[in-house]
């Protein structure tokens, strides 16, 4: 038994809690010295943007009359990020004030502590997701394993960055989709449809939750009720958010949008069916097990090669088996919990695909919850004698493989 009977129901909770704050908060107080004052340090990742974020000194740091507190060449970078993910620097700077106040004196201990304590909460609620799923405690502790220690998590959760709370976004959404999928009440609507009007404000392209509601209400619903509210979803979000720009860039809102497309959006990828491939296994496969011995600035082809050991080939072996399998069982059996998040992750890959391709790697931690959520579904189906035996030895070797990676020196050039 991994817990016992005995035991009250609070205590595994309350262990993976303590866990996973720990082992995040040793691999920041590792990590923080060598990135928090540098962005583009690790996989593309504005380490230090988001660290003077999480510190910056007002409360009302986005709008313009707290621009003296910065420097100049600092202050239109922090402000920019500010107003691009205006829930997290809400939270975490509350939860830095708090920490600072209670436990640490020190800028560095006491961000670490608050990017620990997220990274802990999305671990816990990932096992309570995956257990209210799956109903089987084994598989949702060996999943939520899976979870934490996968090399995207391990890396950004690890680090100043923004990821941990819009992993947060997705897990509570994946939480009230399996609870309330059979039952669609007027306020179980209303929170389904608040949800996707909050999330864009952690990170703009969890906009794409709308998908999943659509399914839900019109799989759910009659289809010409369902089409509606759909329809009244979209304007809910865009409206908010467009009433959101217009706060910040007034007039200039559509010429501001209207240029961060232009200047981001491309169809390069097109052209090369080699890099199409290489930017959707950075979000299934890399995102799960590191393809480097050690963590460098950017990943690209010739990175690759670094980590192509005995041990890194069985492993991604085994994962594509997992992987295809659950694949096979998604196409066969429908569920429109696993349809629904199965779709919402392709258009994710395909968003990124357009925006920033070369940066897909750090983006795929916010695929993750949902890949493990697909894997675990299905792993109660397979038919493999000893297939625990074989997962934990998967698991250990991931780790092994991973853990390594953050914790050798830094690859910068």
């Amino acid at each position: 038994m991994i817990f016992s009977r005995n035991s009250p129901k609070i205590v595994p909770y309350v262990v993976i809690f303590l866990f996973s704050f720990l082992f995040y908060f040793n691999n920041l107080c590792h990590m923080m010295p060598s990135v928090f004052d540098k962005n583009n340090v690790i996989l593309n990742s504005d380490t230090k943007d988001t660290f003077d974020m999480i510190t910056s000194p007002s409360r009302n740091i986005w709008m313009k009359s707290d621009l003296e507190f910065f420097q100049p060449e600092l202050s239109k970078r922090v402000v920019q990020d500010i107003q691009k993910h205006p829930m997290f620097f809400i939270i975490t700077r509350g939860l830095y004030q708090a920490f600072k106040f209670a436990f640490f004196k020190e800028k560095i201990l006491a961000v670490s502590a608050v990017l620990a304590f997220i990274s802990a909460m999305n671990i816990l609620l990932a096992f309570v997701v995956l257990n209210v799923f799956v109903k089987n405690v084994k598989i949702s502790v060996l999943f939520t394993l899976f979870y934490g220690l996968s090399f995207s998590n391990i890396v950004f959760f690890s680090i100043p960055e923004t990821y941990g709370l819009t992993a947060s976004t997705v897990i509570v959404y994946s939480f009230f989709l399996i609870r309330w999928r059979d039952n669609l009440t007027l306020k179980r609507i209303v929170v389904f449809i608040s949800i996707t009007i909050i999330a864009p404000f952690f990170n703009l392209p969890l906009v794409l939750l709308m998908v999943p509601n659509f399914i839900v209400f019109i799989k759910i619903l009659k289809f010409k009720r369902g089409f509606l509210l759909a329809l009244m979803n979209v304007s809910l979000v865009f409206l908010v958010y467009f009433f959101y720009q217009i706060i910040f860039y007034g007039s200039h809102s559509i010429i501001h949008l209207s240029r961060y497309s232009r200047d981001f959006i491309s169809f390069s990828f097109i052209t090369s069916i080699k890099d199409v491939l290489f930017y959707v296994a950075n979000f299934l496969l890399f995102a799960v097990l590191s393809p480097i011995s050690r963590l460098i600035n950017t990943l690209n082809f010739q990175n690759l090669s670094m980590n192509l050991s005995l041990r890194g080939i069985i492993l991604l072996i085994v994962y594509l088996f997992f992987l295809f399998f659950s694949f096979i069982q998604l196409i066969k059996k429908r569920d429109i919990i696993l349809d629904s998040l199965a779709i919402w992750i392709a258009l994710m890959i395909g968003f990124y695909m357009l925006f920033n391709p070369w940066e897909s790697m750090l983006y795929s931690s916010q695929i993750l919850f949902p890949v493990t959520l697909i894997l675990a579904a299905h792993f109660g189906k397979l038919n493999i004698r000893f297939k625990y035996h074989i997962f934990i030895l998967f698991l250990l070797a991931v780790a092994l493989n991973n853990i390594i990676c953050i914790y050798r020196p830094l690859d910068i050039f």
